[in-house]
């Protein structure tokens, strides 16, 4: 229950910045192509680096596993971003 606690942090984390994007784009502080690169820094790096920054602690199978199934979300994440 801890890493699903932990995971929703960091998604509400990456989540809020996805909102200073949206609000600076609105007020024309950022342009469209700007909001772009934005976004992909969030999903490509951002996200990936916080997942992985979560798991920063002793070993355990239970980490392991929450790790395989943040990968395996991430993958169809992107997956489903490309189309």
């Amino acid at each position: 229950m801890e890493i699903v606690l932990l995971l929703l942090k960091q998604s509400l984390i990456m989540f809020v910045y996805l909102l200073i994007g949206y609000f600076l784009y609105k007020k024309k502080l950022v342009s469209k192509q700007g909001s772009a690169d934005m976004g992909r820094m969030l999903l490509y790096v951002i996200m990936p680096v916080a997942i992985l920054k979560s798991y920063i602690r002793d070993f355990s199978t239970e980490l392991l596993e929450g790790l395989a199934v943040s990968l395996c979300m991430r993958t169809v994440t992107v997956s489903c971003w490309k189309t």
